[in-house]
């Protein structure tokens, strides 16, 4: 509720060029494809995921996640348990 309230107020009082650049900051200086990470680091972003409003896109619109399972071939299997 709190973080909610905090981003609806930056959105209120960041004039559109700022909240940009500061869009174009973030998504430059984070984890990119091919990035090694350990698994502690792994488990800190999807940790980090869960609480945004919107984790699929970064706010440029670009993906933050790529499916590593096909969901259809996996009910095609029967698969019922994931591992995490």
């Amino acid at each position: 509720m709190i973080g909610s309230y905090k981003m609806d107020r930056f959105d209120s009082l960041c004039p559109s060029r700022v909240r940009a650049m500061l869009a174009s900051r973030a998504c430059r200086s984070s984890v990119m494809i091919g990035d090694p990470l350990a698994e502690n680091e792994m488990k800190k972003i999807l940790g980090n995921l869960t609480g945004l409003k919107s984790p699929w896109n970064c706010p440029h619109g670009r993906p933050t996640m790529r499916h590593l399972a096909d969901l259809t071939t996996m009910r095609r299997l029967k698969v019922r348990k994931f591992v995490m």
